[in-house]
């Protein structure tokens, strides 16, 4: 590896209005896990940020506490999963849920899945390009898109 190599993802970062809450749920929808050893405080002591592990995820993702609110629709974290069948098993744990989303997509690069959080961004699943996105066909549009 040369010293400018990026060897990976350390973490996505996303701003929520209840950082417990919104932990809560990624708990329950992603089976999460919350490395509170990690978590950010501020000089007083107030929690700012919480770490999860999502499986199957490098790295981490950061719920940082915020007033300000990203634009609807907004996706900070889209997640890859491996063909449609894998999009379908997703839908039925969310039906089992009670998680509303789209259902599966034909979206620009190939399929995809999305629902809303409770902070009103999306999170998106989307399927993995074949042969890589050098050589994936890509449509113009977004049925069905969430925002």
């Amino acid at each position: 590896m040369t010293a400018t190599e990026i060897s990976g993802l350390h973490h996505v970062a996303t701003l929520v209005p209840e950082v417990e809450a919104s932990a809560a749920w990624y708990a329950r929808v992603l089976d999460a896990r919350r490395i509170s050893r990690l978590d950010h405080h501020d000089e007083a002591g107030a929690l700012t940020a919480v770490i999860l592990e999502v499986p199957g995820v490098p790295g981490v993702l950061q719920l940082r506490q915020s007033d300000v609110r990203l634009p609807a629709g907004y996706d900070p974290l889209t997640l890859q999963v491996a063909d449609v069948a894998a999009l379908e098993a997703w839908a039925e744990r969310l039906d089992t849920l009670g998680v509303p989303h789209t259902g599966v997509l034909v979206k620009r690069t190939g399929h995809g899945l999305e629902l809303p959080t409770p902070e009103g961004t999306v999170l998106r699943f989307y399927t993995a390009p074949q042969g890589g996105f050098g050589k994936v066909e890509f449509r113009e549009g977004n049925a069905g898109a969430i925002g």
